[in-house]
């Protein structure tokens, strides 16, 4: 589990550093760049370290684990080595004070003789407890939960795509002239292919659904058709234009992210 951990820190770090010079670049008013970086942070937070940075030196997660491993083991261990000192502080106390001054001393004080000379607890009594949870157990744990989070983030995701579709299904329709409308403008262009048109009959936001060649151009009908001819032109260029970025590739991007960090 140490390798995880490094990883985890390492991946965390370059991250940081990636970030940082998005937000710069967003500061001089670069917003190509700084979506560009932006992107580049969502894909490191699902890549393996291509660089290797030194974080032990720094973090010793390795000797961390060992030591408290070492001292969980060891903390199990006590109680019986304890026990087994108990008969020689017997024998000690015998040789330095007589057995009935060491039992009234004991009894007067509510302990056994063995556990009033030697400080441990008699053979056969309970054992102090002690934590024994070993921090590669935590981890294992926390994996588990890690994991059985991100699988309940990909169902709502999957839950939520469903009923879309199936809103999709009773609420959307193809319309001809909107359609060719859409053709035209993605060739003045330069699209060599655009997304097919659905016009939904309800309230909601223009959206390209899907990725690649099977997007499809969510418009609500009830806006486009009150709005001028140059007004709706520039609402379906808005969308074309996240079309022929492949914007759709990176909010893919950013659910992967969103299951695996949620």
């Amino acid at each position: 589990m140490t390798w995880l951990v490094v990883v985890g820190l390492t991946n965390a770090l370059l991250a940081s550093v990636l970030a940082a010079s998005a937000l710069l670049a967003a500061w001089l008013r670069r917003p190509a760049l700084a979506h560009l970086i932006w992107v580049l942070v969502l894909a490191k937070l699902l890549t393996p370290p291509l660089v290797k940075v030194p974080v032990e030196p720094w973090i010793p997660v390795g000797r961390w684990l060992d030591a408290a491993t070492s001292s969980a083991a060891e903390a199990a261990a006590s109680p019986i080595s304890a026990a087994r000192r108990v008969p020689e502080a017997l024998e000690a106390l015998r040789k330095t004070t007589s057995a009935g001054s060491a039992d009234g001393l004991a009894v007067q004080a509510g302990r056994s003789p063995a556990r009033a000379s030697a400080g441990v607890w008699p053979v056969g009594s309970p054992a102090r407890p002690r934590s024994t949870i070993s921090p590669r157990a935590c981890l294992l744990a926390a994996a588990l939960v890690w994991l059985t989070g991100s699988i309940a983030a990909l169902g709502g995701l999957g839950r939520r795509a469903w009923r879309f579709r199936a809103f999709l299904r009773s609420a959307a329709h193809r319309d001809e002239r909107f359609a060719h409308q859409v053709a035209r403008l993605a060739r003045s262009v330069g699209l060599k292919s655009s997304p097919k048109l659905l016009l939904v009959e309800s309230v909601v936001s223009p959206m390209l659904w899907g990725v690649g060649r099977g997007s499809r151009l969510l418009l609500p009908g009830p806006l486009v058709r009150r709005l001028d001819a140059k007004t709706c032109d520039a609402l379906i260029l808005h969308e074309l234009a996240h079309y022929a970025r492949g914007d759709g590739w990176v909010r893919l991007l950013e659910l992967a992210v969103r299951v695996v960090y949620w």
